[in-house]
């Protein structure tokens, strides 16, 4: 997410302008964890969002 932010500041942009997230997790056990972290970045309000369990992902890896 740090990385998301960044990019968004380098367009000129904010991470409260996102309106839309898709999340891939390789466990759908770290959806609790996922939205500890995804909260935090939107505390004015979350972004709506899409989280899809996919097995074949690297399980040390999240893609955002």
């Amino acid at each position: 997410m740090d990385s998301v932010c960044r990019t968004l500041t380098q367009v000129g942009s904010a991470i409260e302008n996102v309106v839309k997230v898709n999340v891939w997790l390789s466990d759908l056990a770290d959806f609790a964890a996922f939205n500890e972290v995804y909260a935090a970045y939107f505390q004015a309000g979350p972004a709506f969002n899409v989280e899809v369990e996919v097995q074949a992902l690297d399980r040390q890896r999240a893609v955002i």
